[in-house]
């Protein structure tokens, strides 16, 4: 069975204008060595941050994606990447069936392409650009309960050889990262740690109510890159966890892996 990630996808483009040895662009970098030919993924299912919608979530469906540059003020070169990849359309529809007979509003997207939460972590970690990607949108009601009852409804795809990425961040609160207040961070870091890699048996019930955990408010103001966490969550079932916490943009940011 194939894992399911968590990563951390860094701030807009700026893992690609980094050096190797940025610790999100050298996470990144490695969980890409994990898949070395032959060990490939037959497509990948990304979970985005940057892509909300309602009251149906959707499903990139085309079979050439385009890029979606959704972030402003950046140097002229951060609107000239391409990460071309093919999409999968038959992957598409297998996820809108997989949500649809869980009760779970799923419609294809055949224009979108591929925003920043896809094809920032995805040039570093599968610069061959030879896996078919598929982008999955978060529900714009940010509701927990909702997002791992999305996962659990695709948990077959671990078996079909889809790699299912989750991409957004641990902790999210720009504010505090330039000011450098990364207590909270660690906080809210150790915390999710503590939840899924010890409490595997009640992660889920616990992370329904992430809020209540120590620093929660102050690492999410809005928890839209927390989510992706929870969709994992809901894929990876009862697997065990594999956490790599690591520092980076002054405060503690995890990346999780689920055998």
């Amino acid at each position: 069975m194939i894992p399911c990630l968590f990563i951390n996808h860094g701030a807009g483009p700026m893992p690609l204008f980094a050096n190797d040895d940025d610790p999100v662009r050298s996470h990144l970098k490695k969980i890409g060595s994990c898949f070395t030919a032959g060990n490939e993924p037959k497509s990948i299912l990304v979970i985005s941050a940057h892509y909300e919608t309602s009251p149906a979530i959707l499903v990139t469906s085309s079979d050439k994606p385009g890029m979606h540059f959704d972030y402003n003020g950046m140097p002229p070169k951060a609107y000239e990447f391409k990460y071309p990849a093919s999409g999968d359309p038959e992957l598409a529809s297998r996820v809108k069936a997989l949500l649809s007979t869980n009760g779970i509003s799923c419609d294809l997207d055949p224009e979108r392409g591929f925003d920043h939460g896809a094809f920032v972590p995805l040039m570093i970690a599968f610069p061959k650009a030879n896996i078919p990607v598929v982008v999955l949108s978060l529900h714009t009601s940010l509701d927990p309960e909702m997002h791992i009852k999305i996962g659990e409804a695709l948990q077959p795809l671990r078996e079909e050889d889809v790699l299912v990425v989750g991409s957004g961040m641990s902790f999210h609160d720009e504010a505090a990262m330039r000011a450098a207040k990364t207590t909270l961070g660690y906080e809210f870091d150790q915390a999710l740690v503590e939840v899924i890699t010890k409490k595997s048996e009640k992660r889920n019930d616990v992370l329904k109510k992430w809020d209540t955990l120590p620093g929660a408010k102050e690492a999410h103001k809005r928890e839209e890159h927390l989510l992706p966490l929870l969709v994992i969550l809901g894929i990876a079932g009862d697997s065990p966890c594999e956490a790599d916490s690591f520092v980076a943009y002054n405060s503690y940011l995890s990346g999780f892996s689920f055998a």
